[in-house]
């Protein structure tokens, strides 16, 4: 009946104001819906109206679940509802609604008191109710409402679940067109991908959450506002409890990982529920984005087991492990494809024991120099490195000590280590170890002026430790007649004695008429 909608449709200013007084007295709400159901009875002529306070077979509340709501859900502490539901029947229906408390306005409740229920119960109950909603779109589409069992079936669904009521399935909806039944459906399946993003986003590490905070909350936020405004559009009910769990979800995480959001959370800023089918997608690509993050560092995790296995079987091993290299390459190049920072401490800790042990042929890839620098950063620049362990000098040392003695080197690479660099000079008799440490991708050109200088007896380049292998550096010294030393391993003094010696030595005796 037009009038009817119109009288209904009238007094909800009226009822909207009441709000605040109904959720602060709980006497002055009891009486409200005595008289609700009063004049729900008058108007559906079913009968004398019953006095206030008493009940029928049809005013029965909707079961409510009587389990005790938890205390704590995915790491947020959450307490007893303030309010639970009362039921109200719309005129021309016979089954109660749920009706959820009136509330004024989500960006100025605090919903403080609701029990937060689990994720995945969350996006069971959405989906519910977005299929209980496709089936009233059908309804008003076909005008038949045959198809009991399939309301049945979602009845059962939902019976199943904790503190969900189908309101959607009166028998007589305010609103006829299919549209907006449709648009809820597709509102509560953003929902419900949603409640999932937040689900996987929980089970990604530390680490990496904070990255992806700000795009999972702007799309929860915006679901839950598509929510609200779809359900308002359908005027069966004026607030759904799962639009108020993901509120709180949302703005509860906003405090805790810091972000804030501009959009979709306050009341006027209203997200279009016809928009749903972009949201649906956008929600679906972050899922997967979420999930391949978790599923990265589980593979991360493996890979340095992996690494810290074959560390400690080398370091045992008297071959020194020559044929594990060629997988630890590989571990370390799947660790930094998969994000895994240069810097990582715990890749260092791995390494570090090996570093001695590297080939001298080993030509390091552009994922593994960088794990080489960034050991080296660490090396020069911790207090233990005071005293680095020195082996007892070999015979080549006293013989490149012979051959330069008096004389200055350059070395190129890595960072500067005094402490290495003064065993150098006292191992070898040298005037001084002129060390360049020069950023990356620095033009070899700035290294000219001090290969050039005449009392450089030769030049030492650590390709280990810098970004590319400065091979220009060799054109001057072929300019200058200074020998040329690359320096594939440590600073060790026994280790660049043999170098000095392999490389260079009898280019060296010669000069020196040795």
């Amino acid at each position: 009946m037009p009038e009817i909608d119109d009288l209904v449709h009238a007094a909800r200013p009226l009822l909207s104001r009441l709000a605040g007084l109904l959720d602060r007295n709980p006497q002055l709400r009891r009486e409200a819906a005595d008289v609700i159901r009063a004049v729900a009875d008058w108007l559906t002529a079913s009968g004398p109206v019953p006095p206030p306070g008493a009940t029928t077979s049809r005013e029965a509340t909707p079961a409510i679940s009587t389990v005790p709501p938890p205390t704590e859900v995915d790491g947020i502490t959450v307490a007893k509802p303030r309010w639970a539901p009362f039921a109200f029947t719309l005129p021309g229906t016979t089954q109660p609604l749920a009706h959820h408390p009136t509330m004024s306005g989500i960006d100025r409740t605090p919903f403080d008191d609701w029990a937060l229920v689990p994720l995945d119960i969350l996006a069971q109950r959405c989906r519910v109710k977005s299929d209980a909603a496709k089936l009233v779109s059908r309804r008003l589409t076909t005008g038949t409402t045959a198809d009991g069992a399939e309301e049945a079936d979602l009845r059962h669904r939902a019976t199943a679940l904790p503190d969900c009521p189908l309101w959607m399935l009166a028998e007589s909806p305010y609103v006829t067109a299919p549209k907006i039944w449709d648009d809820l459906a597709g509102a509560y399946t953003a929902a419900a991908s949603a409640a999932e993003l937040f689900a996987a986003w929980h089970h990604v590490p530390d680490v990496f959450r904070p990255q992806i905070a700000a795009d999972v909350l702007s799309l929860a936020a915006e679901s839950q506002s598509l929510l609200m405004y779809a359900v308002a559009d359908t005027r069966g009910v004026r607030q759904d409890f799962e639009q108020i769990q993901l509120f709180v979800r949302v703005r509860e995480a906003t405090r805790t990982e810091r972000v804030f959001l501009s959009r979709f959370m306050k009341r006027e800023d209203r997200a279009d529920p016809a928009t749903w089918p972009s949201l649906v997608s956008r929600l679906n690509e972050a899922t997967e984005k979420v999930k391949t993050i978790e599923h990265r560092d589980k593979n991360r995790a493996k890979h340095l087991h992996n690494l810290k296995f074959k560390s400690k079987k080398m370091q045992t091993d008297p071959a020194g492990g020559s044929d594990e290299w060629p997988r630890v390459w590989e571990l370390i190049e799947e660790l930094i494809s998969s994000g895994m920072p240069a810097s990582d401490p715990e890749l260092r800790e791995i390494l570090l024991p090996l570093l001695d042990r590297v080939p001298d042929d080993y030509v390091p890839s552009s994922a593994v120099g960088l794990v080489f620098r960034e050991i080296d950063k660490h090396l020069a620049a911790r207090p233990s490195d005071t005293v680095p362990h020195i082996d007892e000098p070999t015979a080549e040392v006293s013989e490149v000590a012979k051959l330069l003695s008096g004389r200055e080197i350059v070395l190129i690479g890595g960072h500067v280590r005094p402490t290495h660099k003064a065993h150098l000079v006292k191992a070898f008799d040298l005037a001084n170890v002129r060390w360049l440490s020069v950023p990356e991708h620095t033009s070899h050109t700035v290294f000219e002026s001090d290969i050039a200088r005449p009392e450089v007896a030769l030049v030492l380049l650590a390709i280990r430790w810098t970004s590319h292998s400065y091979s220009e550096v060799d054109q001057y010294c072929q300019k200058y007649a200074t020998p040329l030393v690359r320096l594939p391993g440590g600073y060790g003094v026994n280790q660049v004695a043999h170098q000095i010696l392999a490389q260079v030595g009898d280019q060296i005796r010669a000069t020196r008429g040795v």
